[in-house]
């Protein structure tokens, strides 16, 4: 027996309830969140048989949907779970501030936990020149995820990060190229993000999160211009 797929949508927002009402709770409990992440998967969980749903597997062989999980995290698989799976997003705009400001914010990585939503832990290894590598901590309703981010500079006009050593990323990559603006003291931004997850079940449940994730990333990096710089400057456009 298979959920069909009007009970896949409905599946999906009791999970995505659940899920952000334990993200919230981590404020006051997080150890009850790390256990109820922990018992996420138990196959006698009601939770568990709705992910089987969700990944197309039998309600009654929880194990198989379990298993499909691991190999798709694992990135083994007869290449099927590679489809669909890679996201891409790309934002322009003007910014009031002056390319070297918004260069200077978004090369600051060891700052992201203070600003960057989501962002839980922030720490440079070491910089060289124009690189540097940083470890990352993203927390996301059940997603809570460590990786390395290579990152190179080329002030102030290009960032290029991608992300090494993920157990849930198979790759991130993000651009920010940043010229002078219309007017004095302003600059555009060009900001793509490309991505893919190494698990499909990850994948479904962050179609539903993709654009809200994306949005308030840049806005994230503008506020941070203004409370660092202060009130970004007027853009005249031509």
């Amino acid at each position: 027996m298979r959920l069909p797929g009007g009970l896949h949508r409905l599946a999906l927002r009791k999970l995505i309830g659940q899920q952000r009402r334990c993200f919230a709770s981590r404020i006051v409990s997080p150890a009850r969140c790390l256990v109820d992440r922990a018992n996420f998967f138990r196959p006698e969980t009601g939770l568990s048989r709705l992910v089987g749903g969700l990944l197309g597997a039998p309600i009654g062989d929880v194990s198989d949907a379990r298993q499909q999980q691991r190999r798709g995290f694992l990135g083994f698989g007869d290449g099927d779970e590679d489809r669909g799976l890679s996201k891409h997003y790309e934002e322009k705009r003007v910014m009031g501030y002056a390319p070297e400001q918004l260069f200077d914010v978004v090369a600051g990585v060891d700052m992201y936990e203070e600003f960057v939503p989501w962002c839980q832990r922030s720490n440079v290894i070491w910089q060289k020149g124009g690189e540097l590598e940083a470890e990352l901590e993203i927390g996301f309703q059940f997603f809570v995820e460590s990786y390395t981010s290579h990152v190179q500079l080329t002030r102030p006009k290009l960032i290029k990060t991608s992300v090494s050593k993920s157990a849930i990323f198979e790759y991130l990559n993000n651009t920010w190229e940043i010229s002078p603006g219309p007017s004095p003291a302003t600059c555009n931004l060009h900001f793509t993000v490309d991505f893919q997850f190494r698990s499909p079940l990850y994948t479904k449940v962050a179609n539903v999160f993709f654009d809200e994730v994306v949005a308030r990333l840049v806005a994230a990096f503008e506020n941070r211009c203004l409370r660092v710089y202060g009130p970004s400057k007027v853009v005249m456009h031509a």
